[in-house]
């Protein structure tokens, strides 16, 4: 209602439309007031319990909490379908909203297979060499999103203890205010937003992808992401809900108190056992959770055949 342009726009974009996919439910009043039709609501997270974590816990933070209540419940009524990337997330909305269970279908969150990952440890080293990487070189990449920055100031700690291991911090997460506060050891680098191409050249040459998360909601992608670019993926227990890997087999579960004695044992791994994590790394995103298997897999419930 405080921009008008907005809902114009809205209202020329959804005219002739068949079908409207809510992305977040924040739009969903202003779509509300101007679309009747099928409703596809997609949640990344349950938003009320995102909300309830991040928030001040103050007058202010408790009024933007009722709102954000009222209109994740609001779009989950309404909504014929919703997609959700996770079983918690799927019963939490289910408890939290009284919604039918047979218009929530689950639909993972995905990645993309680059063209030509590196899985060959020879030419990783190669590659590190050439952007002046020397020793085993971790990195973590997350948005500007508090559980992002909360496991970035973790790492921080990690790095201290893992002196012989290089951290690269990527995203906009590095300019957050506590982490461009905080006083950063010798061997971590705030590399900010990154291009692409540049993200997967950083990708292709450093040995560990680090998933020091111990909170937020729906799945963490990056652990996704590292391992459809050969990384060996280091995660929280926490940061693997959703994605299956196997401890051990093609990722390495660990809490963010032991992830510096983990660096540290697989400082002294033989190069063929990282090399086969990683390959199985990969060859579990390749089978299970690029997007064609994924909308193979997509179950359509009986609310979902009128579209």
């Amino acid at each position: 209602d405080l921009s008008p342009r907005f809902n114009r726009v809205l209202s020329k974009t959804l005219y002739g439309a068949d079908l409207v996919i809510c992305e977040h439910p924040y739009c969903f009043n202003a779509i509300r007031k101007l679309w009747r039709g099928p409703l596809i609501y997609n949640a990344y997270n349950v938003e009320a319990q995102m909300k309830a974590a991040l928030l001040p816990s103050n007058d202010e933070g408790s009024a933007a909490l009722k709102k954000v209540i009222e209109i994740e419940a609001a779009c989950c009524k309404a909504a014929d379908l919703i997609l959700v990337v996770a079983d918690k997330d799927c019963t939490e909305i289910i408890a939290r909203y009284a919604v039918d269970a047979e218009k929530i279908i689950l639909v993972p969150n995905g990645a993309n297979l680059p063209q030509k990952p590196v899985l060959d440890r020879a030419a990783r080293l190669k590659k590190a060499s050439r952007l002046g990487l020397n020793g085993k070189t971790s990195i973590l990449v997350g948005g500007d999103h508090w559980p992002n920055v909360k496991g970035a100031l973790a790492t921080l700690d990690i790095a201290r203890q893992a002196s012989d291991w290089t951290f690269l911090l990527i995203g906009s997460m590095c300019a957050s205010e506590a982490l461009l506060s905080a006083a950063l050891p010798s061997n971590v680098f705030l590399m900010g937003q990154l291009t692409r191409p540049e993200l997967l050249t950083a990708m292709a040459a450093a040995d560990v992808g680090l998933n020091p998360i111990d909170e937020g909601g729906g799945t963490n992608l990056k652990v996704l992401d590292y391992a459809a670019n050969g990384l060996v993926v280091v995660t929280t227990s926490f940061g693997n809900r959703g994605v299956s890997f196997k401890h051990g087999e093609n990722c390495i579960v660990s809490e963010i108190e032991n992830m510096a004695s983990t660096l540290d044992a697989l400082s002294h791994a033989e190069p063929a056992y990282l090399e086969q994590i990683a390959r199985k790394g990969f060859a579990h995103v390749a089978t299970q959770f690029t997007w064609d298997k994924i909308a193979e897999r997509m179950p359509l419930p009986s609310t979902a055949r009128s579209f």
